[in-house]
């Protein structure tokens, strides 16, 4: 989890006489007379603070889909739910009390021939049915067995694996303090290098940006070789 935190401070600095504003992007020598002034003087800066911390993900989420095609909707619709069946019967033994498996989406999709010479013929010749199922797991070590079992048992399409935290509020909260600090520590930085110190926070902007690990690339053996090499995630 990456963050970064843009700072808009200002400091103060005296110089015989007191000074008077100026922005950061163009700061004056302090021996400059323009910098001679009979009031205070605040100086607004600009400062970025970046920090990033890694955390374990503590949950697996898999996309896995089924898809048939038939003539009919029908046809199509009774093929979809005998492999669905077969894969979830799979699936569910290799869980545990807190793990999940649900059904992501359902599709029911008309099929039509190619279009040709930007030609686009409106015949409908067949139907394709996508069930979508979702398998949420806490033994992220669990991800390669369930892909290798439901694609034996009739998935045809992996969507996505994606590793996550379950509760990833605290890991944030502690990066943005540390690019907090961070960008406080630049900005005492520039005031102290011109005989200043920061005096208030004028305005801050934070972003935060959450990457998660990819899991190793993968071939799918539809062909359900039982003896095929496990996947590895």
């Amino acid at each position: 989890i990456a963050c970064c935190t843009a700072l808009h401070t200002t400091f103060a600095k005296t110089l015989g006489r007191r000074l008077r504003s100026s922005n950061a992007e163009s700061i004056m020598p302090t021996n400059s007379p323009a910098l001679n002034c009979e009031d205070d003087c605040t100086t607004k800066v600009y400062v970025q603070g970046q920090a990033k911390q890694n955390a374990v993900p503590d949950n697996v989420e898999i996309s896995l889909s089924i898809i048939t095609r038939a003539t009919s909707a029908a046809e199509a619709v009774r093929e979809n739910a005998a492999n669905t069946t077969a894969v979830v019967d799979v699936i569910r033994p290799l869980l545990g009390p807190e793990d999940e498996l649900k059904t992501g989406s359902y599709v029911i999709t008309p099929q039509r021939p190619p279009c040709v010479n930007d030609t686009c013929p409106q015949d409908i010749i067949g139907y394709e049915v996508q069930n979508t199922l979702t398998v949420t797991s806490k033994n992220l070590s669990l991800s390669g067995s369930v892909i290798d079992a439901a694609v034996r048992a009739g998935v045809n399409k992996i969507n996505s694996v994606d590793f996550f935290l379950e509760d990833e509020q605290p890991v944030k909260v502690s990066v943005v303090k540390e690019a907090t600090a961070n960008a406080m520590k630049k900005a005492a930085a520039v005031a102290a290098s011109l005989g200043g110190r920061v005096s208030k926070v004028l305005s801050i902007r934070e972003s935060t940006n959450i990457v998660t690990p990819m899991p190793l690339d993968f071939s799918l053996n539809a062909g359900g070789n039982r003896n095929a090499v496990p996947t590895p995630i």
